[in-house]
């Protein structure tokens, strides 16, 4: 009984040892959101804040560089 327990005690789960890749489009994600984050930001802007509107707008550049880098990252 205890060389069996020890023999299970020495093995790694089988969900510890498998790799998981999760298959994402991260450009179409981030133009997605950018898309949003103009759309966001236009509104914003007319609604009468436009330091906040303009700030939403730079956001969409940002998310477009930060999917490109992901999308690069989960293809290596």
């Amino acid at each position: 009984m205890i060389i069996f327990l020890r023999f299970f005690m020495y093995q790694k789960p089988e969900f510890l040892t498998t790799e998981v890749k999760l298959n994402m489009d991260w450009k179409r994600i981030g133009f997605g959101a950018s898309l949003v984050s103009i759309v966001a930001s236009i509104g914003i802007y007319f609604n009468g804040d436009h330091e906040l509107g303009i700030f939403v707008g730079l956001w969409a550049s940002a998310l477009l560089l930060l999917t490109d880098r992901l999308a690069e990252m989960t293809a290596e």
